[in-house]
């Protein structure tokens, strides 16, 4: 067991979204031989005590058949379908822990090296660790305290899923991607085919 100084950390695979620009599911799709989701989970345990994905009751069984790495868990009733903020309190009301480490499953080129530079950086007297790239903040390659549940659940309750609201609410610590030392690349989400296709070809190009 991984146990960090803050005490338990959970990282939290988010897969419960829609695939509307993806022809299929993008957790399963391949990359270097390895689906999304499967290169998420690897990307996260060094630096966890326990790996959970977050997915879609249509998704679940097939998660179930798949992998035995990690707890599968559904959104909570009254949020789902909500979005990631659905997500994030999901596993923080199902799966009990001091810190969570979230990272959305169509982020492919995310690595261990970077889960660990995440987890290095304090949250002092934040709730949440929360990257940017050039300026832009990337709440899904993100680390949140337990402290958050709450917020989230009143949030959630007003209506409001929209994370940089929920942002908004808490202490959040800002750390931008060159502090951390973690490449922009890392963050890069592949939203439809066409960006699919880029990585594959950029894959391809980098083993040649």
């Amino acid at each position: 067991m991984h146990l960090s100084k803050e005490g338990k950390r959970v990282g939290v695979v988010l897969a419960g979204g829609g695939s509307t620009r993806f022809s299929g599911e993008k957790a399963f799709a391949n990359n270097q031989g390895s689906f999304f989701y499967q290169h998420i989970l690897q990307s996260l345990a060094p630096h966890v005590d326990q790996t959970v994905i977050v997915s879609r009751p249509d998704l679940k069984e097939r998660f179930l058949q798949e992998t035995f790495a990690a707890h599968i868990i559904e959104d909570c009733k009254e949020v789902a379908g909500k979005g990631p903020l659905a997500g994030l309190y999901s596993v923080m009301n199902q799966v009990l822990a001091d810190s969570y480490v979230v990272a959305a499953v169509d982020m492919p080129q995310l690595d261990q090296r970077a889960v660990k530079k995440l987890t290095q950086y304090p949250f002092e007297n934040a709730l949440a660790v929360v990257p940017t790239v050039n300026g832009r903040i990337q709440p899904l390659f993100a680390q949140y305290q337990k402290q958050c549940l709450p917020i989230l659940k009143k949030q959630l309750e007003a209506g409001s899923h929209r994370m940089i609201d929920f942002l908004d609410q808490i202490e959040a610590r800002y750390v931008s991607n060159i502090e951390l030392d973690i490449p922009a690349d890392c963050f890069v989400n592949i939203n439809d085919d066409s960006s699919y296709k880029d990585l594959l070809a950029g894959t391809q190009k980098k083993g040649e």
